[in-house]
């Protein structure tokens, strides 16, 4: 197939593709010889990238930039998931869930307790990506520990 050309609009038509907004905004964002068309219509990256996920794909551009393979979900608690260095993303489950938290919007501690639970459960590590009013962005594991027995 040819990008552009009949037989992959048809096909494109017929089949479909999709990819969530924050995947081909990095894709725009890392290869300026990249054009994403919708219904014919070449997109910039401000049309492709809505203003509520602005953080989102800065932290997976962030998370890209160190070598995860990381991928969006919608419609769930947590923001992003990724994958060790060098793991495959369809044959290994993810080993982190990352969770935005923007300061001055907050988490309430059940919300943090409930997807530290979830995320030891099965297997994973939680990991709080902060962003502060200044833009800053800084990432925290959370996870539970059981105290050590003091002789005191």
């Amino acid at each position: 197939m040819v990008p552009g050309d009949d037989a992959t609009k048809l096909y494109l038509r017929e089949k479909g593709l999709s990819a969530d907004p924050v995947e081909l905004a990095y894709i725009l964002s890392s290869d300026a010889s990249v054009a994403v068309y919708i219904d014919d219509r070449k997109m910039t990256l401000e049309q492709v990238l809505p203003d509520n996920d602005f953080w989102r794909f800065i932290v997976f551009l962030d998370l890209k930039k160190r070598g995860y393979r990381a991928h969006v979900l919608r419609g769930s608690s947590v923001d992003l998931v990724a994958w060790e260095k060098k793991k495959d993303s369809i044959r290994d489950r993810p080993r982190y869930i990352i969770k935005i938290v923007n300061e001055g919007k907050g988490e309430t501690v059940r919300s943090i307790i409930d997807l530290i639970k979830y995320s030891e459960s099965n297997g994973m590590q939680l990991i709080l990506a902060l962003v502060s009013a200044d833009g800053i962005l800084t990432y925290y594991k959370a996870f539970t520990f059981k105290p050590i027995k003091s002789d005191l």
